[in-house]
């Protein structure tokens, strides 16, 4: 029997979901990237060919995303997003330079010996900041990325 696409997407308990008829019935896998079609939602969803999660069925055999596994490195995570926009905000001149360079002694980027001077060229500095945190933020897995999405509020 040939995949029946149904009414999609499909919200369950307020979540937008997609939904396939397969394997002799629905398969629902809940959207964590608000999606504008199958196809996207497809794309999205898979890390390195299985899918991430599914709602109703007993075993989806997708990517196991726990947030206890992944504590560490979405801690991480959350801190190079935050250096990174308080490097933008200093850019557009809603954020004190002060602020970023204390939160670069927070963690591990080690910018402020290799870039442009703080002190003599601030904005430089920062898009140096924003440029180098957005760099680590792509090298992480995209389970963490995917964490964030689902857990974070």
């Amino acid at each position: 029997m040939a995949p029946d696409g149904g009414e999609n997407p499909v919200y369950i308990a307020g979540a937008k979901c997609w939904r396939r008829y397969r394997f002799g019935g629905w398969v629902t896998r809940r959207d964590a990237y608000d999606c504008n079609s199958i196809d996207e939602f497809h794309y999205y969803h898979r890390i390195g060919g299985d899918w991430i999660h599914a709602f109703n069925v007993s075993q989806p055999d997708g990517v196991a995303i726990s947030r206890d596994k992944w504590a560490t490195l979405l801690d991480q995570h959350r801190e190079l997003e935050s250096i990174r926009e308080t490097a933008d905000r200093v850019q557009e001149g809603t954020a004190d330079l002060a602020d970023l360079i204390q939160d670069l002694q927070a963690v591990d980027l080690p910018v402020q010996d290799s870039g442009p001077s703080p002190e003599k060229e601030p904005n430089e500095f920062a898009n140096f900041v924003s440029y180098h945190a957005e760099g680590k933020l792509l090298d992480f897995p995209p389970q963490v990325t995917f964490c964030r999405r689902y857990y974070d509020e």
